[in-house]
């Protein structure tokens, strides 16, 4: 239907049985690559960006994360090659680390994946780091990225979530669940 850089439209019949009646839909998906975020806490406090977002107009406070694949095309050349999805989403999220916080992931494993729903395909992985290193060098950005990372406490990020200072809303939801579950983990998964 439609392919982009980054977004391609595509059809999906759907098969429901309901009340002893089986019937098939169709419908309309919009897919896009997966991306990571990075749940990094020491002691009680978060290592958050504020990042200046055009789409919102302002700064804003979010957890650090990216794109897995550059493309589109490159994630379906991925998912057809039947490599693990698992390692190039840890290499992702040591690459964000790096780049947006300036540390060197030394452990992480997946908290949650997050799905956006049936007719967006956007899988967000959240990590949470469980050791890890600064680095000298610090954050090293890509040129087009305004942001900064900063150490908050589980108060001030609840604050800033009250405030609409921290807007990513999939985000959030999956913050409060590591919050209060102390970090542990939703899922079944081995430590990568």
């Amino acid at each position: 239907m439609y392919s982009g850089k980054l977004l391609d439209l595509v059809a999906r019949t759907l098969r429901v049985s309901k009340s002893g009646n089986s019937f098939e839909y169709a419908i309309e998906v919009a897919r896009r690559p997966p991306g990571v975020r990075l749940l990094v806490k020491r002691d009680s406090r978060y290592l958050l960006l504020k990042e200046f977002r055009a789409e919102l107009g302002r700064w804003d406070y979010r957890l650090a994360g990216g794109k897995v694949f550059e493309s589109q095309s490159d994630h379906l050349d991925f998912l057809r090659s039947g490599e693990d999805l698992g390692r190039r989403l840890l290499a992702a999220a040591t690459a964000e680390a790096r780049e947006e916080l300036g540390i060197a992931i030394e452990s992480a494993h997946l908290f949650r994946k997050s799905s956006a729903g049936a007719t967006v395909d956007w899988d967000l992985y959240f990590f949470e780091v469980d050791e890890f290193t600064p680095l000298e060098s610090g954050p090293q950005p890509e040129a087009t990225e305004l942001l900064k990372a900063e150490w908050r406490t589980q108060e001030e990020v609840l604050q800033l979530i009250k405030d609409d200072l921290f807007s990513e809303d999939r985000s959030i939801g999956v913050f409060l669940q590591h919050m209060l579950t102390s970090g542990k983990s939703l899922i079944c998964v081995d430590p990568i």
